[in-house]
């Protein structure tokens, strides 16, 4: 059962008509300041979803999307996009954060939030406003029968090695994926921005958890994911191995930037973009326009 699944036949049902989200219903006798922002994909496990936020041991009250919004299209001064507001930067997620104490992400097999574009975008926000962000992970021991098979899998872990790119995530629908992308493009300087905060807020994470990691060996005897099969010992080494493979990744990522940077300097060098009124010249102004930038800090050209 997935977080729409949920949405679809508790949520919207039970708030039908009222105007209310599922979560002030419940607390409408006695509403509750939510003290963390949850930023999850609605295509996740729900039971992952849950386990994952439990396991965190981050206490609440916590303020999740799904129920913290009023699902229903059936009262037309309470719709989603009325609730969601012009732009991101207004909108209840980026509300919400700012009175936060922290923010969680959360991360299940079902669904990776690297490629969902409200995750990301929350992420680079609740950075730009200093709110401490963390990742929680779906943690799950799989066996055929004997301990000696048994297989320990952490989602943050086994994503490691995973590309960010903010220019390629998707929404659940077109109109957030347009107000949120127009928003980067304006507003924050470029996707590679986001793909940045996003990166280290992932480094960070792996690197928090190391204390936690040689805490954990014991649940484990044989791992194959993400640098190879290992012993129990050696759970602290794929800890390590993951934190490299996530710095590798960016590395990557900032080299190939630069490449383009250097490619476009040199195609834009002797360009008059006041006198020269080609579609080149069009084309390369519109790029400087959009900003170009190297691990968040604009080229000078």
């Amino acid at each position: 059962m997935s977080m729409y699944d949920v949405v679809n036949n508790i949520v919207k049902p039970t708030t039908a008509g009222t105007g209310l989200s599922y979560a002030l219903l419940c607390n409408k006798e006695s509403p509750v300041r939510a003290r963390v922002m949850v930023s999850h994909a609605w295509q996740e496990n729900f039971k992952q979803f849950v386990e994952a936020l439990v396991a965190s041991e981050i206490e609440g009250p916590f303020w999740v999307c799904a129920l913290s919004i009023y699902q229903n299209e059936d009262l037309p001064n309470v719709t989603i996009i009325k609730q969601l507001g012009p732009s991101p930067a207004s909108g209840p997620f980026s509300t919400v954060l700012k009175q936060a104490d922290r923010m969680v992400a959360i991360m299940t097999d079902s669904c990776d939030i690297y490629t969902r574009l409200w995750c990301v975008y929350e992420i680079f926000i609740a950075m730009t406003l200093n709110v401490p962000v963390s990742l929680a992970s779906f943690n799950n021991i799989t066996t055929s029968g004997g301990s000696s098979d048994a297989m320990y899998t952490n989602i943050i872990l086994d994503s490691s090695s995973k590309e960010i790119s903010t220019l390629s995530a998707e929404c659940g629908n077109q109109y957030d994926k347009d107000m949120i992308q127009k928003e980067i493009l304006e507003k924050v300087g470029g996707f590679e921005v986001i793909d940045d905060a996003v990166m280290w807020v992932r480094i960070k994470a792996l690197i928090d958890d190391m204390p936690s990691a040689r805490q954990k060996v014991l649940l484990e005897t044989m791992v194959y994911r993400p640098c190879g099969t290992c012993s129990a010992s050696n759970i602290v080494t794929r800890q390590n191995a993951a934190i490299a493979s996530a710095i590798q990744v960016w590395n990557d990522a900032k080299a190939r930037r630069s490449a383009k940077d250097s490619k476009l300097k040199k195609e834009c060098k002797g360009y008059d973009f006041h006198k020269d009124d080609s579609e080149t010249s069009k084309g390369l102004l519109k790029t400087f326009q959009n900003k170009i930038f190297d691990c968040g800090q604009m080229c000078n050209f």
